[in-house]
């Protein structure tokens, strides 16, 4: 099944599958992911962005992405998007397909046209990024204060009075903890 989605930040349909692919699949901001696939480039030694080993690498060792291949088996059809759709209809992946990179959401294709005929040679399942933040919770008719920190899949409690609040919030955006 497909879906139209244009995650171009000004509408613009152009020629950006990989961005618009890995925004959707990561759930990240279009112009993060411009600027980390840029700095990859340093690491890749690839000349522009959207070149095979620079987007892959990024996938693969940044986002941890798990790769599926789908060679061609004689007598059989190929892999393609709609039949992606229907064999994982769960989960978010970065397909790469036929000179074009699309994002598929819970069996569903979201692109900026509908390109579920192409043939699809890998897939990234991405799994959720799991952030390091922190919430800070006043606790009700008194001086004192909570902190909730994540950090990966562990959760943790701190109290704090409100002298100390600041310098622990402090603290904690300096380790790059996000506040929620």
């Amino acid at each position: 099944m497909y879906q139209f989605l244009n995650v171009h930040p000004q509408g613009k349909l152009v020629p950006d599958c990989v961005k618009r692919a890995i925004t959707t699949a990561a759930q990240m901001d279009y112009h993060e992911v411009q600027l980390e696939l840029n700095r990859h480039k340093k690491i890749t030694g690839a000349r522009v962005f959207n070149e095979d080993k620079n987007w892959k690498s990024y996938v693969e060792n940044v986002l941890n992405g798990v790769k599926l291949s789908f060679p061609a088996k004689a007598g059989q059809p190929r892999m393609n998007g709609e039949r992606f759709c229907k064999a994982y209809p769960k989960g978010r992946y970065i397909l790469s397909m036929a000179g074009h990179l699309t994002c598929c959401i819970d069996g569903v294709i979201y692109d900026t046209w509908d390109c579920e005929s192409k043939c699809c040679y890998t897939a990234y399942e991405i799994k959720p990024q799991i952030k390091n933040c922190f919430k800070v919770i006043k606790v009700r008719n008194e001086d004192r204060y909570e902190i909730e920190v994540t950090q990966g899949m562990d959760i943790k409690i701190f109290e704090s009075n409100k002298a100390e609040l600041k310098g622990m919030i402090k603290c904690l955006e300096l380790m790059h903890f996000e506040r929620r």
